[in-house]
């Protein structure tokens, strides 16, 4: 059977295919492919996985299901993954799954480090000091790249005191995205006790296909109610909210208001 795989919650615009009995066979990595440019995604997408079919000589009524990152990430990039990967999975009949964008980000980083015990915290650019992130490890048992803690959006030097509560000093981290510039001061004047290993640019970029190796995906039961994991509201749906007077005291409405 054949499978496609999109992100598209990040910098790169990621897209991979697989062939074989997934999620609970054996399958083999066909396609492979990450664009890194103008955050253009919904300009490139159609236009990418049209390629990609035409080099595999496949049609699209062929395609058995779509795995899509899910978020968390850009607002309008996770949108767009979203919305196209349900549009086609609603127009063809076909099953439409789920993975945790930043797990694909993990993967990368836990492919390219060479201490495969390390936790792996993946980082998208959040602005204005935040960052969409987590953490994840390999679990051995399993195979799989777990998270250790949930997705989440917030100030990235408020993140790196939670994760140190569940690390040991021994332990390692591997901070993997695209570009962690912003970050790298906040990482080195830090109380992090542990090894620390950056790795962004083009080893950072998330390898779709491959991470289906590596990570859990999900089964949407009502493909029409999906919705992207934002991990926040959107600024629409805040300044809604901060102008509704009777569903929040005032001092976590101001609090909303004067942090976004």
């Amino acid at each position: 059977m054949k499978y496609l795989v999109l992100d598209t919650a990040g910098e790169a615009l990621a897209i991979g295919a697989i062939e074989g009995e997934y999620p609970n066979g054996s399958w083999q990595i066909l396609a492979q492919q990450t664009l890194i440019g103008a955050r253009k995604h919904g300009e490139t997408l159609a236009a990418v996985i049209d390629s990609t079919l035409k080099v595999l000589n496949w049609r699209a009524r062929e395609v058995a299901a779509l795995i899509v990152g899910c978020g968390p990430g850009s607002f309008t990039g996770v949108r767009i993954g979203i919305t196209y990967a349900k549009t086609w999975a609603q127009f063809n009949q076909v099953p439409l799954y789920t993975v945790s964008s930043l797990g694909l980000l993990a993967v990368s980083g836990w492919i390219a480090n060479a201490i495969p015990s390390s936790f792996i915290v993946p980082v998208i650019d959040g602005r204005r000091g935040t960052a969409y992130t987590g953490l994840y490890r390999y679990h051995q048992e399993k195979q799989q790249l777990i998270a250790v803690l949930p997705d989440t959006h917030c100030d990235f030097d408020v993140w790196l005191d939670t994760i140190q509560s569940h690390l040991a000093p021994t332990d390692s981290i591997v901070f993997v995205g695209h570009s962690l510039e912003p970050f790298e001061e906040i990482i080195e004047s830090s109380a992090l006790q542990q090894e620390t290993t950056v790795i962004q640019g083009w080893g950072s970029q998330p390898r779709v296909a491959e991470a289906m190796n590596w990570l859990i995906s999900e089964r949407v039961d009502d493909i029409a109610t999906l919705a992207p994991n934002y991990t926040q509201q959107t600024l629409a749906e805040r300044e809604w909210q901060a102008a509704q007077p009777g569903d929040q005291p005032s001092d976590e409405r101001e609090s909303l208001i004067d942090r976004y």
